[in-house]
């Protein structure tokens, strides 16, 4: 995981990690306001 800055979180998937703890992860970090969507241009 790579905090890139204002709200912006990258997250690498590999072996290791499965597309539910993405989403997991994700899901709390919304729900917190620790992240947020935004749509790019």
């Amino acid at each position: 995981m790579l905090v890139i800055g204002r709200g912006a979180v990258l997250i690498g998937m590999s072996e290791r990690t499965t597309p539910q703890g993405v989403e997991f992860l994700a899901q709390a970090l919304f729900k917190h306001r620790q992240a947020e969507t935004r749509h790019c241009r």
